[in-house]
């Protein structure tokens, strides 16, 4: 038969960076459970305490808090051009030329933290409950992707499974 399959070495493979990570270092040295691959005990760590804290809605804000300061733009790295495209978009829509005040700016930039809070919370809450049925390196998987590749909706009010680092520069 076939070797058992690492979710870990899947991880690594595909995020060098994930290894060296002080999360990953910590979680294998401390555990009383070492699986030959760090990640997987990493990974195990992880479910482990997703599991212990799915129920419990302060655990639960943390760990969505987390996700929103690691991953939602800070209203000063919106680029200017995204209000320029809001502004061509509005005479697309006959609406005319419209002013981009500092106010609007403020308004458009709440709007896309929202959003982004919104969309992100609810992949979290997904992932993080007894219906998402799937191995953690999985859940790791889709979820640094989905933060990597797609575009924000501004018409849905969306981000669109992810949030779109080529177009708005996000702080890492």
């Amino acid at each position: 038969m076939g070797e058992k399959f690492s979710g870990g070495e899947f991880l690594n493979k595909r995020y060098p960076d994930i290894g060296k990570s002080e999360q990953v270092k910590l979680s294998h040295e401390f555990s009383s459970k070492k699986e030959a691959n760090p990640i997987d005990t990493w990974l195990k760590s992880v479910e482990s305490f997703h599991g212990r804290h799915r129920d419990d809605p302060e655990a639960m804000y943390h760990i969505r808090n987390t996700f929103h300061n690691k991953y939602v733009i800070k209203s000063e790295y919106i680029p200017e051009s995204y209000f320029e495209n809001q502004r061509r978009l509005a005479r697309e829509r006959g609406e005319g030329n419209i002013e981009i005040t500092p106010e609007r700016k403020k308004q458009f930039a709440e709007q896309i933290i929202s959003d982004q809070k919104s969309s992100l919370d609810n992949w979290v809450n997904y992932l993080t409950s007894s219906e998402a049925n799937y191995p953690m390196w999985a859940k790791y998987w889709a979820l640094r992707n989905m933060v990597k590749f797609s575009s924000y909706d501004r018409k849905k009010k969306i981000l669109a499974c992810a949030i779109n680092t080529r177009s708005i520069p996000f702080r890492n």
